[in-house]
């Protein structure tokens, strides 16, 4: 399978492309089976924050039940078609990402973040840009409607970086800056998804978490996949968008 004319145009006009009902069920339930059975063995409440911020269940990250979620599903070859065969790495290690239900008062706030920058909860030392490719997520849950601990993102904001980024730099991300560089944002997505549905994301497109004010436990797990040389421009990257996408026609 490769992307589509349309499914390439989409990915790089908005920065993302989300794809339905492409991972099959039996792969859905041994993921759910795996991670449920984890989640019964009990989870200390200290470890909760960086279990949000990092991965929930770490044992399974790099486990068959949730990586072939990718890899024998077919997301991998659509994965290909996008950045090149046999240039990807990093497909092995996956976020098992779950959002508990919040009091019907918390907070809907959103704001944006890319990943890769530290905060003191996530594992990247500050001086440091962990960017990448994709984001990879996999729904395993359904969210019907927004605030359901939806993945929320902002369409077109991979362009509004870049241009920041040209015109001053990275030396602030590295430099450990709290918070996001200054864009004008556009309206927050809400991706409504249901168990099997997946989305390629651009690595520099701004997303969170909404919370989830469902009486469900939102299950999903995302990937971050690399160009094989990546490390090479990684930098560079940040300000030419589809450096690393060798199957992506790049736009003029």
């Amino acid at each position: 399978m490769e992307l589509t004319e349309t499914q390439e145009q989409r990915l790089v006009d908005e920065g993302y492309l989300h794809l339905r009902n492409i991972v099959p069920q039996p792969l859905i339930n041994k993921a759910l089976q795996a991670i449920n059975m984890s989640l019964g063995k009990g989870m200390n409440e200290k470890d909760m924050t960086t279990f949000s911020s990092q991965s929930f269940t770490p044992e399974l990250c790099e486990s068959p039940a949730i990586c072939d979620l990718l890899k024998k599903s077919p997301l991998w070859d659509l994965a290909e078609s996008a950045i090149g065969k046999g240039k990807i790495i990093n497909e092995d290690r996956a976020q098992i990402a779950l959002r508990f239900p919040q009091a019907s008062d918390s907070s809907k706030e959103l704001t944006p973040h890319i990943d890769g920058i530290h905060t003191p909860d996530n594992g990247v030392p500050k001086g440091e840009i962990w960017n990448f490719t994709m984001l990879v997520g996999i729904a395993l849950s359904e969210t019907k409607v927004p605030y359901s601990g939806n993945f929320v993102l902002w369409p077109r904001t991979h362009e509004s970086y870049a241009n920041h980024f040209k015109e001053h730099g990275t030396d602030d991300l590295l430099n450990g800056l709290e918070g996001m560089p200054s864009v004008t944002l556009p309206e927050p997505k809400h991706v409504l998804a249901k168990p099997g549905d997946a989305f390629f994301v651009h690595y520099q497109v701004g997303h969170t978490c909404a919370v989830n004010l469902s009486p469900h436990v939102r299950y999903g797990t995302y990937f971050r996949l690399q160009h094989k040389d990546h490390d090479a421009f990684k930098v560079e990257a940040m300000t030419d968008l589809w450096c690393g996408w060798d199957g992506i026609n790049r736009p003029r």
